[in-house]
């Protein structure tokens, strides 16, 4: 049977077309009865559609994602768009969790710099997020960063460079920066970059945000080459730079690694 693309939790909320929909909500389980139940609390809260859309498909539906810990889901309410990480019956809550308060931490803090998704709820083993509407830095880096003048360029990397500096400030590692690929958005209105995923991050690491992040684009990333070239950037002057900031983790030595990229506010 096929799924349409929007569920409407409003309509019928015992007798669901297709169980698959509640398995979506128990995974890997398929335990109705819990994904049933899930899905009520999800419409307590006032949502009212889940939009089965994404690039990755379970029993045979459509979800933004599926991770170690979570299955995530597009929802909408009568406000807005929101992201669902929906945990695993086969994994730990405590990882939705961690980041549920790693995120308020970081939006008591820095809420005004767009540097995350603003945590909406966490409660039945779901985290419910505002959604950011853009490219992931994998898509970014293989075609859109092409598009943009150097200034806008400038202009994007300080933003992004910026926020991960002030994630080490605030003493958050985010964990998988050194993959960043899939764990930063630029929106799509003005490419202005968020961090995503901050189920692996710590406030008890060592932090290297700012460190991995810089190492990832430049040497590892598919537009590294095109980063140097357009900057004239030599990694070997940059490796000392980094490491004078990994031991510092001072505006200074962060305004010379923006010195070197040549990057404007």
């Amino acid at each position: 049977m096929e799924v349409p693309n929007v569920v409407n939790l409003k309509k019928d909320l015992n007798q669901f077309d297709d169980v698959r929909i509640a398995y979506l909500f128990s995974y890997p389980l398929r335990d109705v009865e819990i994904g049933v139940s899930r899905i009520k609390y999800l419409s307590k809260l006032g949502i009212d559609r889940i939009f089965l859309w994404g690039n990755t498909k379970l029993y045979g539906i459509n979800v933004l994602g599926k991770g170690k810990s979570s299955i995530v889901v597009l929802a909408g309410s009568d406000k807005d768009l929101l992201v669902l990480k929906v945990s695993r019956l086969d994994s730990s809550v405590d990882r939705l969790a961690n980041e549920y308060n790693v995120l308020t931490i970081i939006h008591e803090k820095y809420g005004s710099e767009k540097m995350a998704p603003r945590p909406l709820f966490f409660k039945n083993g779901i985290l419910g997020l505002e959604y950011i509407n853009g490219y992931s830095m994998e898509e970014f880096l293989s075609e859109y960063i092409y598009l943009l003048s150097l200034d806008e360029l400038r202009h994007t990397l300080y933003r992004l460079f910026y926020k991960a500096f002030l994630l080490d400030k605030l003493g958050v590692d985010h964990g998988e920066l050194s993959r960043p690929f899939k764990h930063i958005i630029f929106m799509i209105d003005d490419y202005e970059p968020v961090l995503i995923d901050f189920e692996s991050a710590s406030i008890h690491r060592k932090v290297k945000n700012l460190t991995s992040l810089i190492q990832a684009m430049v040497v590892r990333s598919n537009a590294a080459s095109y980063i140097r070239e357009l900057f004239g950037i030599n990694y070997n002057t940059v490796i000392p730079l980094l490491r004078l900031y990994r031991n510092n983790l001072d505006e200074q030595s962060f305004r010379n690694i923006v010195k070197i990229f040549n990057l404007t506010h």
